[in-house]
């Protein structure tokens, strides 16, 4: 319906950068696993930082609902 505008016109989302930066690791890490590991993965921006330069620098932690799933995450010698 016809109503006042929420946000202003060049509003992409309402999510932090945090959560968008998780989520594209989330699906980049998906994507790259294929079928191996299933939907049961999360991930936490524990560092988000801008350089002066424009360079973000991000530290995450993934999380995985099973044990074994680490090890096909983390890959051959942590080639993932």
């Amino acid at each position: 319906p016809y109503g006042p505008q929420f946000y202003d016109e060049d509003t992409i989302t309402d999510q932090p950068e945090r959560q968008i930066v998780a989520e594209i690791i989330r699906e980049k890490m998906l994507l790259t696993l294929d079928k191996e590991v299933p939907h049961g993965v999360a991930v936490e921006i524990m560092k988000f930082s801008e350089r002066d330069n424009g360079i973000v620098d991000v530290g995450a932690t993934i999380y995985c609902e099973r044990e074994s799933h680490k090890g096909i995450i983390i890959g051959k010698k942590g080639e993932m």
